[in-house]
């Protein structure tokens, strides 16, 4: 965890983007540390590959070589990428919200690193161990592209200094007059999520399931403490989201309760599994509340629905 806490106090941040003298040398000394880091990982999973043929594991092997090439891949797109003279670089002032969105980018990329690193130590386990490595070689393959998409969409800040163009986190792009099919929403560690002018990043996820459905809690922004919930279960329920201070006694009427099993993600650090209780809570027109209970933990969230259509995600490639 010192490692990406180092790294994150070292972003260029407002202060980097607000000089334009600066502007390109903040560029390229984040750039240069995320393709380090990201090459560093590649040598890792080399190594691993090598044992793998040591112990004639050769599809494992193949299989692994294959996330090598696509490591050192991303590594050599962070680091070549180039612009031209014009967005940011220019001598025009750039809008506050382009620089926020580039703050919430460069973050996010830290956090895509972080994560890869992690899953990384669970398939040099998966190795050591002679377990099935599918799914580790399969979510970081994901984990890669995730961030490849995100470094794309911040290109296109940093080259038209306008705001990251969105996509709705459940319309197709390609088909508009289409019904869009129900799906899982895919939100990561890192990724930012824009509501109306407000761009948020997502720093955990709490998760809560059972037999009747799934509700995620996906924290995104400090002081006040805000998340973004989406529970799928006969309905989907989508809200905004602050965390109040007491009890349950003004969140509204209970209209479902879930015990379930919990886990939480966040940067740096090993998913926690636990049991735990969703209640949540209706109140007037579109508002609405949940107790998220687990262990002695207790959290009560309360807002209101949001339509889908005024969510989005940046850097998601149209599907």
């Amino acid at each position: 965890m010192d490692r990406i806490t180092d790294f994150l106090d070292r972003l260029p941040g407002y202060s980097g983007y607000r000089d334009l003298e600066s502007r390109r040398d903040s560029d390229r000394r984040l750039r240069e540390s995320i393709a380090s880091q990201l090459e560093a990982l590649a040598q890792r999973v080399e190594r691993g590959g090598a044992s793998l043929v040591a112990s004639q594991r050769y599809s494992d092997a193949s299989a692994v070589e294959q996330l090598v090439r696509s490591l050192n891949h991303a590594a050599n797109l962070v680091r070549t990428q180039s612009y031209g003279y014009g967005g940011i670089f220019t001598d025009t002032p750039v809008d506050d919200r382009v620089l926020h969105q580039l703050f919430l980018f460069d973050k996010g990329l830290g956090l895509k690193v972080d994560q890869l690193d992690r899953q990384l130590a669970g398939i040099e386990a998966a190795i050591t161990n002679s377990n099935d490595l599918g799914a580790t070689l399969s979510s970081a393959d994901t984990l890669v592209r995730g961030l490849v998409d995100s470094l794309s969409a911040r290109g296109a800040v940093i080259e038209t200094a306008a705001p990251a163009p969105v996509r709705s986190l459940f319309t197709p792009m390609d088909d508009a007059a289409k019904e869009p099919a129900p799906a899982p929403i895919a939100i990561a560690l890192g990724d930012a999520i824009g509501w109306f002018d407000e761009d948020f990043l997502v720093d955990a996820i709490v998760e809560v399931h059972d037999e009747s459905g799934r509700v995620r809690f996906f924290h995104i922004d400090e002081k006040p403490d805000r998340w973004l919930a989406i529970a799928d279960r006969d309905e989907q329920i989508i809200a905004l989201l602050d965390e109040q201070p007491g009890s349950s006694d003004s969140l509204g009427s209970v209209a479902w309760n879930m015990p379930g099993s919990g886990t939480t993600e966040r940067a740096g650090e090993k998913p926690l599994k636990a049991s735990a209780w969703v209640t949540f809570y209706t109140g007037e027109g579109e508002s609405v509340a949940f107790r998220l209970l687990s262990g002695t933990d207790e959290r009560y969230l309360s807002g209101k629905r949001v339509h889908p259509d005024d969510l989005s995600v940046y850097g998601k490639p149209a599907k």
